[in-house]
């Protein structure tokens, strides 16, 4: 389980690093707002623990409300 959580880890950092170079480059975000930008999405995620359906209204953002076409995830196999 260990191995798995640094794995995780990893690959979100990477997905971090990633974005954060889009946003700079393709939109002139800077540091701050990058920062301001990952502290906001780590607070949003701290919400998951008081939502018990937390991805269920993520995806309903996302695909309803923004209309990016991503498939919905398995809500039971997120929460177990």
């Amino acid at each position: 389980m260990e191995i798995y959580n640094d794995e995780a880890i990893g690959l979100m950092r990477r997905c971090h690093k990633i974005m954060a170079v889009g946003l700079n480059e393709k939109f002139g975000f800077g540091k701050s707002r990058i920062m301001s930008l990952f502290d906001y999405t780590s607070d949003m995620a701290q919400g998951r623990a008081k939502d018990e359906i937390f991805w269920e209204h993520i995806d309903d953002i996302i695909i309803k409300q923004i209309k990016i076409p991503f498939e919905r995830e398995n809500y039971q196999d997120l929460e177990e």
